[in-house]
Formats: C-alpha cells, structure tokens, sequence
C-alpha cells in the first residue's frame, strides 16, 4: 500500500468555554487504526509530560478482529517506547463501534485527550473532525495533533491502480499484437523493413513483460522477507 507521511507535526489544544483549570493526572491518548508515525507519537506525549508523573493510556478502536493484531501491535509498540519508571502506561483496543463510545466509559474529569486531525467520527449525518466532538460533548481539553498520520491514497484510486496492473501484461500482448499484424500487412512489399519492424515489436514486447514480471517477483520476495523478520521478533 502506498503512503506518504506530512512532515509538519503541529498541535492545537481545543478548549471548551468556562473550562476551569484542574491538576492534570491522565494522558487519554487516542491512536488511529492506521499507519501512524509511533515514535514521532511518543515524542509528542513526552513533551507534554515534560517531569510529572502521568498516567498515559493509549486507546485504539478498530473495525472488526480482521485489523486486530496489527492494532494490538502498534499499541504494544508504543507502551515500549513511552514506559519508564515514572511514567505509568495503559493500553486499551475496543473493536467495533465508534471514537465516543470508546472514550466515554474511560474518560474521567481532568484528564487530557490527545487525537489526531485526520481522525473522523460520523457525526449527524456525515464525518466530522474528532477534536471539536470531543471538547463539546466531554466538556473536556483536547490536544489536536496535524501531521502524524500517514496519508492514505483514496479506495476508489487504489482499486483502478490494481485493476490496471492486473490487465497491464494482457494489454502488451493485445497491442503488440495489433502493432504485429499491421506491420505485416503494410510492409509486404518491403519483407526486409517488416522483419525488422517484427523483429524490434517483439523486443519492445518482450522487454516490458519482462520488467513487469521481475517487479511482481520483487514485491512477493519483499513481503515474504518481512513475514520471516516479523517472526524473529516475535511480531507475527
């Protein structure tokens, strides 16, 4: 899958009016079930800790127990990366339903939520930002980070790219094909200009199948040098 990650990281805190200030004792940090910046993530939730000693809970929601290992993952990746001896960390992974239904039950008054900008919830009718739900509906601070979601390629583009290059090796040889024949039928006259014509067709041909091929064969040995690290690692 293809991505691309914005490399700006900024932050806007959202606060509701008349909100009065309360010893913070909690991080409620909300972690999107897709690819993530994890150590860019952390660095952020430090920041804000700076010396005091919070308690930070990573929550996840996803979609169904198909995503679930890979969120159970990214989840474990950052309790590693963010726990130290007075840093106290939770994780949690509610599958199903959505953003506010996960943070309710969990939320308590004083504490702080952390979410993305690019994380959405249907909100009357159509997506909304996550942030501005939360501070109204909570009455509560959040703490809006821009920048570390990996941008995701629409469904509808990621389909047509699949689609042509499932047909792409089918299209060479139709064309070339056509190109073929009309070589044949236009240089009768001239068998030297055709068989040479003929001769550059099938190298043309045969040289994009070939490089066609040797990508697909790269991208299965990729991913398979991938399963076998992950297993090392106990990842997988």
């Amino acid at each position: 899958m293809t991505s691309s990650l914005v490399n700006t990281v900024t932050n806007s805190l959202l606060t509701p009016d008349g909100l009065l200030a309360e010893p913070v004792e909690r991080l409620l940090v909300l972690v999107p079930d897709q690819d993530i910046s994890e150590v860019e993530l952390v660095s952020q939730v430090l920041a804000l800790v700076s010396s005091r000693c919070l308690l930070i809970i990573y929550l996840s929601v996803t979609a169904n127990s198909a995503s679930e290992p890979l969120a159970r993952r990214r989840l474990v990746m950052l309790d590693a990366l963010t726990r130290t001896q007075r840093i106290h960390v939770q994780t949690r992974l509610e599958i199903g339903g959505n953003w506010l239904e996960a943070v309710c039950p969990i939320w308590k008054q004083g504490d702080i939520l952390v979410c993305h900008a690019e994380q959405r919830l249907l909100w009357n009718g159509h997506y909304q930002a996550l942030a501005p739900i939360l501070t109204e509906r909570l009455n509560a601070p959040v703490l809006q980070l821009t920048g570390l979601c990996f941008v995701q390629p629409h469904p509808a583009w990621v389909n047509l790219k699949r689609w042509a290059l499932e047909i792409y090796p089918f299209a060479v040889i139709a064309i070339c094909f056509v190109l073929q024949a009309l070589i044949s039928h236009f240089t009768t006259d001239y068998p030297w200009l055709g068989m040479l014509l003929m001769i550059d067709s099938v190298v043309v041909e045969f040289s994009l199948l070939w490089a066609y091929f040797r990508s697909f064969i790269k991208v299965r040995s990729h991913g398979r040098s991938d399963c076998e690290l992950f297993s090392r690692l106990g990842l997988a």
